[in-house]
């Protein structure tokens, strides 16, 4: 685990978005830049602090949206500042927030994990229950046929996506191999 203070604020360029930047104190910016317009016509587009938003499927993450010519990216503000400022030798997949903030994404307060680490702390933190067994039901539509597995564990020892599944719960997805899933305590 790192730990080390950031007295002055760095700035490093986000990796596939050359038109941004991310600090070690966790804010993105763009940059000025200067945009074609039909008829060839340029202007520049001063750069300015992007604010960071949250949305219902990743909790108290914060992200911001990145764009280029052609496509926009929502990215986690800490996993900007995780690729631009902590190595990553052991290529580890996951970042911790080691005060258990997830809306604190200085350098800092990050450090590269693996998914069972993450879970760990999750549960020292108070952010994860010991156990992830919670049942859930699947209804058809057409038939009304109703299916219950104790855990989404068992869901996908019969050929559902265990992502999914938590996905068209919390109504990202409408249905999951055609299957309209909810908690077992919702029905």
């Amino acid at each position: 685990m790192q730990m080390f203070t950031s007295l002055t604020e760095e700035w490093r360029p986000v990796a596939d978005f050359p038109d941004y930047e991310v600090s070690n104190y966790g804010r993105v910016r763009s940059l000025d830049r200067y945009r074609r317009y039909a008829g060839g016509r340029m202007r520049l587009i001063k750069g300015q602090l992007l604010k960071p938003l949250t949305n219902k499927y990743r909790g108290k993450y914060l992200h911001v949206t990145l764009s280029d010519k052609c496509r926009q990216s929502h990215r986690a503000i800490h996993r900007l500042v995780a690729e631009a400022f902590i190595p990553n030798p052991d290529r580890k997949e996951q970042i911790n927030h080691i005060d258990c903030d997830p809306t604190n994404n200085r350098v800092e307060n990050l450090e590269w994990v693996t998914p069972k680490e993450n879970v760990e702390w999750m549960i020292v933190c108070g952010r994860q229950r010991i156990t992830t067994e919670k049942p859930v039901v699947a209804i058809n539509p057409e038939t009304n046929e109703t299916l219950y597995f104790k855990s989404t564990k068992e869901a996908e020892r019969c050929g559902h996506t265990r992502s999914a599944i938590w996905r068209a719960i919390t109504g990202e997805y409408k249905t999951h191999h055609g299957l309209i899933w909810k908690n077992a305590t919702e029905v």
